[in-house]
């Protein structure tokens, strides 16, 4: 504490310091006497909040006295007005604070003035400490209640990209018994344009549900996602980009899958990437469109074959009459998708692009209720690859994918030994499903010589060793005359010889891990000559300082690297002389993106400043952010900011943020998350909002000229719901150049003064006729009328609310 007082005592001069070289000392002499009076109450919140020893307290007071000395501040000093009246640094407190400190700096005898303000600040000046620590507790469960009703993971990852894109939501309730459709009935209440609803009548699993959707959907693409799923915020912008530009039959992208009962957090810390059709064993890596027909070949039977990372032309279904096998409790994918992929003539293929959050560990599911799992899966794998066996023939095809169909086959034939390997399984049971599965053997044999071993990894679950064992001992049970005894040598051998060894698998697991980041680094490596050119070409560099974080460092980074690679914008990252693995996590990120993450190493450690500077001094780009290693950004964080730089081109641009506690932490919904408006003042006689500068009425005509749409709003006596009204406006009203005209028509409570408010706070689209007196609806709205500039014109009254996508 002492450390940090200090430096914030050397602030005031340096700045004062400053002031007085440019002359505009008098100039912000109220401003920086109001600045002051906030930072000057740092250090006795401080005394107030933790056990500090005596001796320190001491010291501290003695410290913050001798300043006060060297520059007084009195209430006459500062302007009250824009100091929220309550508060940890309120008005009131401000007030208490500075007036014990006059009375202190007033006695003769600085020991006692010390104690004095020793024994004063608690007790005085913030002593109401239940009843903030009551308004904190009750704000932040109306945060966490507010965030529950209005956000409902699946439907709340899509449904505003939805919403600004046009894309159908199709729900199909498959006969819920909890309040499943009760959500859903009120998510397509409140947004109608987007959002439908299916109900079965009674309970028909996933297959027939995707069915029901797909037969009302209006759109040229499909897409179908699990309602316990999630997906990433730029999924529908990033797939109808490709989908606009490209026009291809289906569209192919990986995913990450998290674990439902651990949790994820929201920047991916737990999320585990599955790559689903680059084979990096065989002979083929596909990415980009694929039009070849011999590589179309090899996307038809790939292992993945997920339903969800696919989107479809809506005539891979219906030109060919393929639906959902119904009835199926699983694998209705395996049976589906290779049958679509046939028919596709081009497959877009994005292999690191994981737009779906595949949820596992789930209890409960579509799929799955009550059943036994592990025989129903297996009976209809093997159904599925009956179904597959008649399409390949009908379509006189079985040749042509011999091998293809052989590899996928002994992939999925796996699936029962496994579980068999993992779990305790009555020995009854086990015995059935082993006879279920060396009658399928022997109906379809597989030897070694059917399959692609080159497509398949040499170790895994499913590798290629694993297959070869497995293999051969079907075969060698397959050929014993007596099925009992075939039966035991399968049950006996499974265990011991494919599954024992599991110090190799997590062996070859690492090393997999460390090939695919050498892969990795070697393919950027490759990019590095773009590098310059693209910096270059950056509007904003923004320099991360970075000591000894590498728990938050990730989080920090995934939150603005995907933008930073969307928009060109440098990410310089400044090792303080870390002492733990910050580092080499900035190494890794540096060597994964080279066109966005800059590294500058410290020789020692300096300090933040200095951190700062030297990101500073490499920077290439026109304007310049600072973001802290440990802090987040929302997701539209570049977008919206380089949207207003390029638009407005100022010098500066100021934002809001919101605080979270690192212990507690905060949903991915923002539930507990803290806001801070740091420069609209509400208390006082400004309130900004959209472009400063020197000539702001002209500017505010040119936009009010050029509006597409005014908007008339009658107030009288409303001052509970005109905030709400205009809030539902604002914002979208300032993006659109949209002109909100309200008309007071007199009113006698505080409506006026909310409107004046707003007026002040948006210049540029709100705008107020003051009648002298009331007149009526019909005056209000003509007095709106006739003042109009836009070509369009509407009528809201300002008790109502409009929704979020109205005026776009």
């Amino acid at each position: 504490m002492i450390l940090r007082t200090q430096p914030m005592y050397q602030v005031f001069d340096a700045l004062r310091v400053f002031l007085q070289e440019n002359k505009a000392e008098e100039l912000y002499r109220v401003e920086f006497a109001t600045f002051r009076s906030r930072f000057f109450l740092y250090m006795p919140i401080e005394l107030t909040q933790r056990k500090i020893p005596n001796q320190v307290k001491k010291q501290l007071v003695e410290r913050m006295l001798a300043e006060y000395k060297k520059n007084p501040l009195s209430a006459s000093d500062i302007n009250l007005r824009i100091i929220p009246p309550a508060g940890t640094y309120g008005r009131e407190v401000r007030l208490r604070f500075l007036s014990l400190l006059e009375e202190a700096s007033a006695m003769n005898n600085e020991e006692k003035a010390v104690a004095f303000l020793i024994r004063k600040f608690v007790p005085q000046t913030f002593t109401d400490k239940k009843k903030v620590d009551k308004w904190i507790v009750l704000k932040i469960l109306k945060r966490i209640l507010k965030s529950i009703l209005r956000r409902l993971a699946c439907l709340d990852s899509l449904i505003d990209a939805a919403l600004k894109t046009q894309t159908e939501l199709i729900c199909v309730d498959d006969k819920s018994t909890d309040s499943s459709l009760a959500i859903l009935e009120e998510y397509a209440a409140a947004y109608p344009a987007v959002v439908r609803i299916v109900r079965h009548e009674e309970n028909r699993g996933v297959a027939a549900a995707r069915n029901s959707g797909l037969k009302i959907a209006r759109a040229e693409y499909l897409a179908f996602i699990d309602g316990d799923d999630l997906v990433v915020p730029h999924y529908l912008d990033v797939s109808l980009g490709i989908v606009e530009k490209y026009q291809p039959d289906m569209v192919l992208f990986s995913f990450s899958s998290f674990d439902n009962v651990r949790g994820c957090d929201e920047h991916g810390g737990l999320l585990w990437p599955h790559v689903n059709f680059t084979n990096e064993y065989g002979n083929f890596s596909l990415e980009g469109l694929v039009t070849k027909s011999e590589d179309l070949r090899k996307l038809v039977f790939l292992d993945s074959q997920h339903i969800w990372v696919r989107i479809f032309h809506r005539k891979l279904f219906f030109d060919h009459d393929i639906f959902f096998p119904e009835g199926f409790i699983n694998f209705q994918d395996g049976a589906t998708v290779p049958r679509l992929s046939f028919f596709a003539k081009s497959i877009y293929v994005m292999n690191h692009y994981m737009p779906i959050l595949y949820r596992t560990n789930v209890p409960t599911s579509l799929s799955f209720q009550g059943f036994d799992t592990i025989r129903r899966r297996t009976h209809f794998t093997y159904q599925a690859f009956d179904l597959l066996q008649t399409f390949l023939q009908e379509n006189k095809a079985e040749e042509l994918y011999r091998v293809e169909f052989a590899t996928f086959r002994s992939r999925y034939f796996l699936y029962m030994p496994l579980e068999l390997a993992r779990r305790k399984i009555p020995n009854q049971v086990k015995k059935q499903l082993v006879e279920r599965m060396l009658a399928e053997y022997k109906k379809n044999p597989l030897s070694a010589s059917d399959i692609n071993l080159e497509t398949i990894p040499p170790r895994e679950t499913y590798g290629r060793e694993v297959r070869l064992r497995f293999l051969s001992l079907l075969e060698e049970a397959s050929a014993m005359n007596n099925e009992e005894k075939a039966v035991a040598f399968l049950i006996r051998k499974f265990v011991p010889q494919t599954f024992t060894d599991k110090k190799k698998v997590d062996k070859w697991i690492v090393l997999k891990i460390l090939k695919r980041i050498f892969k990795s680094i070697l393919r950027r490596l490759d990019r590095e000559r773009h590098r310059g050119e693209i910096l270059m070409s950056s509007k904003l560099s923004i320099v991360i300082p970075v000591y000894n974080i590498e728990k938050y460092i990730k989080a920090c980074l995934d939150s603005l690297i995907h933008a930073a690679l969307k928009t060109q914008t440098e990410l310089i990252c400044v090792d303080d002389k870390s002492t733990d693995s910050s580092l080499a996590i900035l190494e890794e990120y540096a060597a994964a993106y080279p066109t966005v993450v800059r590294i500058v190493r410290h020789e020692q450690n300096r300090g933040l400043s200095a951190a700062r500077n030297s990101g500073l001094k490499i920077a290439r780009a026109e304007y310049l952010a600072f973001i802290d290693g440990d802090d987040l950004v929302a997701p539209h964080y570049l977008e919206v900011s380089l949207g207003i730089l390029e638009k407005y081109q100022p010098d500066m641009v100021l934002f809001s943020f919101a605080a979270f506690d690192n212990e507690g932490g905060c949903n991915k919904n923002g539930g507990l998350l803290w806001p801070r408006i740091n420069f609209t003042n509400h208390y006082g006689n400004f309130s900004l909002e959209g472009l400063v500068t020197k000539n702001r009425e002209r500017h505010r005509g040119e936009i009010l000229m050029s509006s597409k749409l005014s908007i008339i709003i009658p107030v009288y006596n409303i001052e509970k719901y005109i905030k709400a009204c205009l809030d539902s406006l604002i914002h979208a009203a300032e993006e659109t150049q949209t002109e909100l005209i309200c008309v007071d028509d007199k009113s006698t409570d505080s409506s006026l003064a909310i409107l004046e408010e707003y007026a002040a706070a948006y210049p540029a689209v709100v705008r107020i006729v003051r009648h002298e007196q009331n007149r009526g609806l019909s005056a209000a709205r003509n007095s709106g009328l006739k003042i109009a500039r836009a070509e369009y014109l509407a009528f809201i009254d300002g008790d109502d609310l409009v929704a979020p996508h109205y005026l776009e």
